[in-house]
């Protein structure tokens, strides 16, 4: 009763417990030390935008010209497109991320590799057969990942890599900033509201107070 009561940011897991996120976060210094410039492909729910979001203002914080795009609700195939692939190569992208999509989207992923783009993945849903071929995977509910909690939305995942690659590169922008939109991806995608996802919820509220 006194952790579901009192637990805060303070008390989350450690971020790096995730598998994959030193490699995640490894990426995102070498982007900033070139620099690199960025797509953040979202899916077009309320869960994968606001993680998009998350991840769009943490590159731009770190001087990344940055830019967000959302699926199209209708037409085309689930996830991250190859049509989205190419217009990034076109604009000189090398490194694309996916929120809340991309663990069914080997082919696309294994496109943008051949064109010189990395591929970090966050995302939640259960993985295939394989590993996507992606430079880096955030997703807790891959069986070797070591994050205790399981039940993220894409939203929580992409704050746990806000959490990570602000402990290690540091930023501008305080954590408490990302906490309004990591609470509606929270909500919205109606996961149990127990663990990591009841303090994102409750100082996400906070915060959106605040607006």
């Amino acid at each position: 009763a006194h952790t579901l009561l009192t637990a805060s940011l303070d008390t989350l897991p450690d971020p790096f417990l995730m598998a994959e996120m030193a490699r995640a976060v490894d990426r995102l210094r070498l982007a900033r030390q070139r620099p690199d410039s960025v797509l953040v492909y979202g899916d077009y729910d309320v869960d994968g935008m606001t993680a998009a979001a998350c991840v769009t203002e943490l590159c731009r914080s770190l001087g990344l010209d940055t830019r967000t795009e959302v699926q199209p609700r209708r037409g085309g195939a689930h996830g991250l497109s190859r049509d989205a692939v190419d217009r990034a190569h076109a604009e000189g992208r090398t490194l694309l991320f996916t929120a809340d999509c991309g663990m069914s989207n080997d082919d696309e992923i294994a496109h943008a590799t051949s064109l010189g783009i990395d591929v970090i993945i966050i995302d939640h849903h259960q993985q295939a057969a394989q590993r996507p071929p992606a430079l880096a995977v955030l997703n807790p509910a891959r069986p070797e990942c070591g994050y205790p909690f399981k039940p993220l939305c894409a939203a929580g995942v992409a704050f746990t890599f806000v959490r990570a690659a602000t402990e290690a590169l540091g930023g501008p922008r305080p954590l408490d900033l990302y906490l309004d939109l990591v609470a509606l991806g929270t909500v919205a995608d109606a996961v149990p509201l127990i663990g990591d996802n009841r303090v994102l919820v409750r100082d996400g509220l906070v915060a959106l107070g605040r607006r």
